[in-house]
């Protein structure tokens, strides 16, 4: 139109530039974002591997691989130039509300279907005028403006909860033996996954001296998360199941709460496509009381406590590092009184909650579970029930009989450590010096009564001898 002397008319408004001039655009444009990606992740699974070349810099190796992607999306129409090539820019025709046509697509080319054929060979529209008829409108479009963009289908924010998740990232919190292991053990037997265990972790580890066994997990931690997500960019990897990671750790503190979250919030978890659960557990007697803080909410109770503590006693040995003592009563109570409890911020932080009776059995709890993801819709191809409860049982076996193993191996080689063993001479030796303390003293109390006697005989001797 520039060309043969007529006024170009300016391009109508995008959603998305209005949204970015509106009060709350920041905010606006995440959503927009993230609806975007997960649109694009729905209609195209192929375009994970376009998305992963972005995000890690490889913007040119990115569009290409977008592109094919794009071309086996049903009903999308893609802007070509006369010879058949796809043209490659900023945006795309065809994504959600809100992103519009490339300038160096004709005019009518981000519109309706048969407008987008006519630009790609054929009957071409007049630059000035176009009456819409091949697109079965009516009315009449200006030179240069763009027709109006075919709706495209969009995701709310509830819609996207219920996509299929690439990886869940399962929290675990409760109080030593209330079953964490156990449940972890079963998951991973089931739907496999990484199996992160804080116990096995800490007594493994040697630390630098410049790093605590906090600092060390969290790096843990965070080296495996992102494993799991350079994982997801292999096409092998996209091809099978949710991959899975389980962080087994008390996390009844909420620095250490607060710790996973900055993790996840470090690295791109989420917009792969991943979700975090939280499961704690919980006893039908625990009551409402005060934390350290100030805040009311629910506090372990004593019967909790105590199924706890009678779990880890029955357990033995086979445990790293908590094992039956006298003061495991003392540590199991202090622990639970110094519990933060779960803020409705934290709350919000995570994609589900998933609350379990400490005195479920590990196979129920795994189930319960598995159940609450399957109706999230993040596990798709998850076996039925029918199967589920076999396999539960079968691996709830298989760690009895390990940890079986592991006490009986555990009594067998049970040596006393140094200070164990310097400890019990010294009471030996105290106890000796006892015995033969007792033994003196009762010794000097006979001569003391054997002199006593003697006396009183000869007194008496004395007394007949003066009175006859």
């Amino acid at each position: 139109s520039a060309a043969m002397g007529h006024p170009r008319a300016p391009l109508p408004q995008t959603p998305a530039e209005a949204a970015a001039k509106a009060p709350g655009a920041a905010d606006a444009m995440k959503e927009a974002e993230r609806v975007a990606l997960a649109w694009l992740l729905e209609s195209a699974p192929g375009a994970l591997e376009a998305v992963d070349l972005a995000m890690s810099g490889s913007e040119e190796a990115a569009r290409p691989a977008l592109v094919r992607a794009l071309k086996n999306v049903p009903g999308l129409l893609l802007p070509m130039d006369r010879q058949g090539a796809v043209v490659v820019t900023e945006s795309l025709p065809g994504s959600p509300a809100g992103v519009g046509a490339p300038s160096s697509v004709p005019a009518g080319a981000a519109g309706d279907g048969e407008d987008a054929a006519s630009s790609r060979g054929g009957k071409r529209q007049s630059p000035e005028l176009s009456d819409g008829s091949d697109a079965g409108g009516s009315g009449s479009v200006h030179a240069g403006a763009a027709a109006p963009a075919a709706k495209r289908p969009t995701l709310t924010s509830a819609a996207l909860q219920k996509l299929p998740a690439t990886c869940i990232c399962i929290v675990l919190c409760g109080l030593h033996g209330s079953g964490k292991s156990a449940l972890c053990n079963i998951l991973w037997e089931v739907i496999g996954g990484a199996w992160l265990n804080y116990d096995d972790f800490a007594n493994k580890t040697q630390l630098p001296k410049n790093k605590t066994m906090r600092q060390a997990f969290n790096q843990e931690c965070s080296n495996t998360l992102q494993s799991t997500l350079g994982g997801l960019a292999s096409a092998e990897m996209r091809s099978t199941k949710c991959q899975m990671v389980y962080v087994d750790r008390c996390n009844t503190s909420k620095a250490h709460r607060a710790d996973l979250l900055q993790v996840l919030k470090r690295m791109p978890w989420r917009k792969r496509g991943g979700k975090v659960v939280l499961v704690d557990f919980t006893h039908s007697s625990d009551t409402f009381g005060y934390c350290a803080d100030g805040q009311l909410s629910k506090r372990y109770s004593d019967p909790h406590v105590a199924l706890c503590l009678s779990r880890i006693e029955e357990r033995g040995a086979a445990h790293p590092s908590l094992r039956p003592s006298a003061k495991l009563r003392a540590t199991l109570q202090s622990s639970a009184r110094s519990a933060d409890a779960l803020t409705p911020e934290e709350v919000t932080q995570f994609d589900a909650r998933v609350s379990l009776d400490v005195e479920l059995s590990p196979p129920d709890a795994a189930r319960a579970v598995l159940q609450e993801l399957r109706g999230h819709g993040w596990l798709p191809d998850l076996i039925g029930t029918e199967e589920l409860i076999p396999k539960t049982e079968v691996a709830w076996q298989a760690y009895q009989r390990a940890e079986e193993e592991w006490r009986n191996w555990a009594q067998q080689n049970s040596q006393p450590a140094p200070s164990e063993e310097w400890i019990s001479q010294c009471r030996r030796a105290c106890e000796a010096e006892r015995a033969q303390e007792a033994e003196r003293q009762q010794r000097v109390a006979e001569l003391r009564a054997r002199r006593a006697r003697l006396q009183h005989a000869r007194g008496s001797t004395g007394a007949n001898a003066a009175a006859a």
